[in-house]
């Protein structure tokens, strides 16, 4: 522990306590934009995926190419191939969905998962 006339030395463990408390404000922090994010209807979704190393490649020279992220790229790539799809044929490809994943769709985003 510090003197209190020290004033030279600096005092480790409040910068510790100072430290352990910016941490606390910025995990909890995060937690609520997660939770925003999670709650909004149209809001991002995290997604989470492993490709091969090709495709990889291939999405990093479009997004090079195209001069945007990869998330612009796929999204780009999504609204094409829905539109490409047409209202009906894009409407049967939803109910092609399983009744299991419908439902943990509808869980985790709300009623407006699509």
């Amino acid at each position: 522990m510090k003197q209190t006339d020290d004033t030279q030395t600096r005092d480790l463990v409040a910068e510790q306590e100072r430290t352990e408390r910016l941490r606390a404000q910025n995990a909890e922090r995060q937690r609520r934009y997660k939770k925003r994010q999670r709650d909004s209807t149209f809001g991002d979704r995290p997604l989470s995926l492993m490709i091969d190393a090709r495709s990889q490649v291939t999405l990093e020279a479009l997004t090079c190419h195209y001069g945007c992220t990869k998330k612009t790229l796929i999204e780009g790539l999504l609204a094409e191939a829905r539109d490409r799809l047409g209202g009906a044929e894009f409407s049967a490809a939803l109910d092609t969905l399983d009744a299991r994943d419908a439902q943990r769709l509808a869980t985790r985003y709300g009623n407006n998962a699509q």
